[in-house]
């Protein structure tokens, strides 16, 4: 079986390709090469995308950076073009709230500029079936969101006190991160982190750790 025959059928098609990096950080992607599609266009600035052209695209590809995605021009840009094709971004070991600023801004995917091409392909189809293509600890930044949002506690369990470690700790969970990210950032150990979690679930009465970060995540 070849690597063509393995592939979603969207990505068999070749999926044209309109590539905007301004180059300041590397290309958006450097093994578009060694990816099923074709690169139809490249250009510096989002702002230059003609929009009537976007008709040739099946997509565009944006190398992005955190600077980039706070921009309020570049946030102007993306709405303007996410009405007409379909956008992913790529961005080099891109954070939980990275993916998430880019999906609240328009982009349909977005992905690490260190995984496979095979992997890039994937993000490309699902995007192209009329998926959402995003990292796991972005989807799990948005649940904790979502849940902090609508889940009411009654009063009894609302602004329980915390050590200063264990609302890090939560705050942390509230974005995505896992217990190995978390030791990382914190610099302790995955163990420690374990406990800390274990208190305050037993300080606020909550059963789990989404349940968790939406307790504490609640204003008065």
């Amino acid at each position: 079986m070849t690597r063509d025959e393995r592939l979603p059928r969207a990505i068999y098609r070749r999926a044209r390709i309109c590539v905007v990096d301004s180059g300041v950080n590397g290309p958006a992607y450097d093994r578009l090469e060694e990816c099923a599609i074709d690169v139809m266009a490249v250009l510096p600035r989002l702002g230059d995308v003609d929009l009537p052209l976007l008709a040739n695209f099946d997509l565009v590809l944006i190398g992005c950076t955190k600077a980039l995605l706070s921009n309020p021009a570049f946030e102007r840009s993306v709405a303007r073009v996410a009405n007409r094709t379909r956008l992913i971004g790529v961005a080099a070991r891109p954070t939980p709230d990275l993916a998430a600023r880019a999906a609240r801004i328009g982009f349909h995917g977005f992905v690490a500029r260190e995984v496979e091409p095979d992997a890039f392909d994937r993000a490309i189809a699902a995007v192209l079936d009329g998926e959402m293509a995003f990292p796991r600890t972005a989807v799990s930044a948005f649940i904790g969101l979502i849940r902090a949002a609508y889940v009411r506690l009654p009063k009894s369990e609302r602004n329980v006190e915390l050590t200063p470690r264990q609302r890090q700790i939560v705050n942390l969970i509230a974005k995505g991160a896992n217990d190995r990210e978390i030791a990382d950032a914190l610099r302790i150990s995955p163990l420690t982190v374990h406990k800390h979690v274990q208190n305050a679930l037993k300080r606020t009465k909550t059963k789990n750790r989404s349940h968790l970060a939406a307790a504490i995540g609640q204003p008065s």
